[in-house]
């Protein structure tokens, strides 16, 4: 399995699901949401994650990444949201009291990549994914503390 081979390539005694943010960083359709969503799976079946809430949050724009918040906050939360930085206030609010895993698919362009840090919750409860195509040096210019896995053109395709 793909999401199994990532966790084998972690570097030594770095397991990804220990790892606060991680970014998976490939070009188009190498596979990297497929990972994101069998690893998804996985840490859903374990036992260490029973109160844990999952949230799968596309943003392809800017405005898909706030389309996708408020979403979230009302369909799982039931806040009403109508101005960008109170959605993003209540969001981040939120889960700072919980235990969750959050996916950023999506973050393609640069510029929505450079923007996610905001909508991070300083939490050492949770867990932060994010697909990109933007490459793993430029990723790691933006997130210089999160794991960096460059995927390959058939990472996605190890089943």
């Amino acid at each position: 399995m793909a999401a199994q081979a990532v966790v084998k390539d972690a570097p030594s005694g770095q397991n990804p699901f220990e790892t606060t943010i991680q970014i998976l960083s490939g070009g188009e359709g190498y596979g990297k949401t497929a990972i994101a969503t069998e690893l998804i799976y996985q840490l859903k079946d374990s036992p260490k994650c029973i109160e844990t809430s999952f949230f799968w949050i596309t943003c392809g724009t800017m405005e898909e990444l706030q389309e996708n918040i408020e979403k979230t906050l009302s369909n799982d939360f039931g806040l009403q949201c109508f101005e960008r930085e109170e959605a993003k206030t209540y969001f981040l609010t939120t889960l700072n009291d919980t235990n969750f895993v959050i996916v950023f698919d999506g973050a393609n362009d640069a510029s929505v990549l450079s923007i996610l840090i905001d909508y991070i919750p300083n939490s050492k409860k949770g867990k932060v994914m994010i697909t990109t195509r933007t490459s793993a040096e430029d990723s790691a210019g933006i997130f210089p503390s999160a794991h960096i896995i460059p995927i390959t053109p058939w990472e996605g395709y190890k089943h």
